[in-house]
């Protein structure tokens, strides 16, 4: 749909769009495939014209980690500084190629029947979005 709208306009008609998406994929841990981290270099900075990476990514790492029962509070809140400090890489390393980084909003999954999500994982969530929203919490 991205690629869509681009060319529908005459001020972007010659961008292009690749769209490096794996469902099930992880940014800290290897899932359906290996993780985000592990990619990006082959995904992203390996690709000849890339000007903005746009990261969805963390659904499933924040989902998972209370997928079969509760955890601790401590085991949330390290799990957020992994997931920030991942992004941060991602845009230094982002960055160091010249390329813009920018984060896409994490989907609320409260209420899958796949995750079983409570109320700590849905604090993780906006937790991991508010890093994106304070100015110099995560590298700009």
């Amino acid at each position: 749909m991205l690629a869509a709208r681009l060319q529908a306009l005459p001020s972007t008609r010659g961008v292009g769009v690749s769209n490096q998406g794996i469902g099930g994929n992880h940014l800290l841990t290897d899932g359906l495939g290996p993780n985000a981290l592990a990619r990006f270099d082959r995904d992203v900075l390996a690709v000849a014209g890339v000007r903005w990476v746009i990261v969805f990514e963390g659904v499933n790492d924040l989902g998972g980690l209370a997928r079969n029962g509760e955890v601790t509070p401590d085991e949330h809140a390290a799990l957020v500084k992994r997931v920030l400090a991942a992004y941060e890489q991602m845009i230094l390393r982002g960055h160091a190629h010249g390329l813009r980084v920018m984060g896409a909003t994490i989907t609320p999954y409260v209420g899958s029947d796949y995750y079983h999500a409570g109320a700590l994982s849905e604090a993780d969530r906006q937790a991991v979005m508010r890093g994106f929203a304070r100015p110099g919490t995560l590298t700009e």
